[in-house]
């Protein structure tokens, strides 16, 4: 409980490191698959360019996979109630193949980060509203995505943003254009 009074941007530091752990695992388990192992990895990546982009590349799409890890139950903690990660067109195959990584011996590092995933839960207890709900988003995005993903903001100019995020913000606002 003492980590709850540490600031997003220390945990970013933390994140950051445990991505690059992560993307380095993957790889290690990719490296030593099985050819089944790997042609599923590679549908899979085939399947993300024609959803996202055709030029994505085999180590941004890692990449990603590695930031998936970390994200996902910041996520569920912000989204809590709401099945976006489960119901989500990139999320739900990023979440199947890492489960086939799993399977591979793909060690999570998501036990180190227990203290942060706490920390968005408490945050998040007493949100009641969309806009209370977007400010810790944009808060979360511009303390600690920004930190923990440098590189993708150097390259894109900005910080990805997951599809969990943008649904929720369209639903929001469809909501609030409905009343």
């Amino acid at each position: 409980m003492a980590d709850r009074r540490k600031e997003w941007q220390d945990w970013a530091e933390d994140v950051a490191k445990i991505c690059s752990a992560q993307v380095e695992a993957i790889e290690q388990v990719l490296a030593q698959g099985k050819p089944e192992l790997k042609a599923q990895f590679e549908q899979f990546c085939q399947d993300l360019q024609n959803t996202i982009h055709h030029h994505l590349e085999r180590a941004e799409i890692i990449e990603m996979l590695a930031q998936h890890i970390v994200i996902k139950p910041v996520l569920d903690e912000i989204f809590r109630g709401f099945p976006f990660t489960e119901n989500n067109a990139i999320a739900r195959p990023m979440s199947d193949m890492l489960q086939k990584l799993d399977a591979q011996g793909l060690i999570n590092a998501n036990k180190e980060l227990s203290a942060f995933y706490e920390s968005v839960g408490y945050r998040m207890i007493n949100v009641t509203t969309v806009q209370e709900r977007q400010r810790v988003i944009v808060d979360l995005f511009e303390r600690f995505f920004k930190v923990a993903f440098p590189k993708l903001q150097e390259k894109l100019g900005i910080v990805y943003t997951p599809i969990e995020v943008v649904d929720f913000i369209n639903h929001s606002v469809n909501d609030i254009l409905k009343r």
